[in-house]
């Protein structure tokens, strides 16, 4: 018998549509491909010139170890922009960058000769201070990018005022990575606005496949429904239509139709190939039968199904007469499914849980 049981297919209605999918959002980051094979690659290739400028111009500062840890700090700050993190960025990142541009600034810019203005390689931290603070700026932290960008400026001006050089000739030299950050904030807020459009366009299309998800699991309830009703009605109403005087044995055969039909719609999740058969014999033989579903779907697992309906049949095929109901309990609930019988002055009352384990056989006399 369980054999037959699990042979009978689950019909269309009673299968749950398939989840869908939330929609995955996109940022700067990951327009930017942060963390990815490609920015580590850009990160070498960062690390390697910074490397060759420092070690370059040694020979032009008072002493090298200053600059060799600027080179390290720089590096290592340009390691806080390669971790994965959505936008924007988190403030203690940023202001570690922001950190790193002021130490690297220091440690170089006081090592420097002071005879003259310094050549562009002599000065290459500010070059590589100003990709970093570019894509802190990419990624959502404009303010602590020129934040940044001032402070580093500031030791600057600090250090040429030191040294005697003209402030303003220095600052005006930096003018470039001013314009640079400038377009960086921009470049960010109509990147914001691309991920934005796209994250719409995801959600549309998880809302549109929703929606024919939805409409297909409609139209397959309807074509079940009709197609049952087919199956039901349509032998009986033929009856009806040929003429003959009703007897008793069509009565019955309506009012068995009229049962089932009932039964599809108060406990669709039920409406199984065997139970409607066990249902419609033990009706056949007296037994009053009722089916409710309460839970709006099946049980979690098939195999819970299958044990429900093998427990249900068991009960019912042994039935001579009185009552029997199967019920589905909401979801979320200890006692999943529950069998009542009551036949010749006893009730017994079997539940399960959404796994279809027996968790409670009572009988009452």
């Amino acid at each position: 018998m369980e054999e037959d049981v699990m042979s009978e297919p689950v019909p269309p209605f009673m299968q749950s549509a398939a989840p869908v999918a939330t929609p995955r959002t996109t940022d700067v980051s990951k327009l930017l491909g942060v963390g990815t094979n490609a920015a580590w690659l850009v990160y070498g290739l960062f690390a390697v010139s910074n490397a060759a400028f420092a070690f370059a111009t040694l020979d032009r500062v008072a002493s090298p170890w200053p600059a060799i840890g600027a080179l390290a700090i720089v590096n290592v700050g340009a390691l806080l922009l390669l971790r994965w993190h959505s936008d924007p960025l988190p403030a203690s990142w940023s202001l570690g960058i922001v950190a790193t541009c002021i130490a690297s600034t220091a440690l170089v810019s006081w090592q420097l000769s002071g005879t003259g203005s310094p050549t562009y390689d002599e000065v290459w931290h500010v070059f590589a201070n100003m990709w970093l603070l570019f894509f802190v700026a990419l990624r959502g932290r404009a303010g602590f990018a020129w934040l940044g960008f001032l402070s580093m400026m500031g030791v600057h001006a600090w250090w040429a005022t030191d040294v005697g050089l003209d402030v303003v000739a220095e600052m005006l030299r930096f003018q470039t990575n001013a314009g640079i950050l400038l377009v960086a904030s921009f470049f960010a807020a109509a990147l914001r606005r691309v991920s934005g459009r796209i994250n719409a366009l995801n959600q549309r299309s998880i809302e549109l496949a929703s929606a024919t998800a939805v409409a297909r699991a409609q139209k397959e309830t309807r074509d079940a429904r009709i197609s049952e009703l087919t199956d039901v009605a349509a032998p009986l109403l033929a009856r009806v239509a040929s003429g003959p005087e009703m007897t008793h044995d069509d009565r019955v055969e309506c009012l068995l139709a009229e049962a089932t039909l009932r039964d599809g719609v108060r406990a669709p999740s039920l409406n199984m190939p065997e139970i409607v058969r066990v249902t419609t014999a033990a009706r056949r033989r007296g037994v009053e039968v009722t089916l409710l579903d309460d839970r709006g779907g099946p049980l979690p697992s098939e195999e819970a199904m299958r044990i429900l309906v093998v427990r249900f049949t068991e009960v019912v095929r042994g039935l001579q007469d009185g009552k029997v109901a199967l019920r589905l309990a909401p979801a979320g609930r200890r006692v999943a499914a529950s069998i009542v019988v009551e036949s010749r002055g006893q009730v017994r009352r079997t539940d399960l849980d959404d796994a279809g384990d027996e968790i409670l056989e009572a009988v009452n006399a």
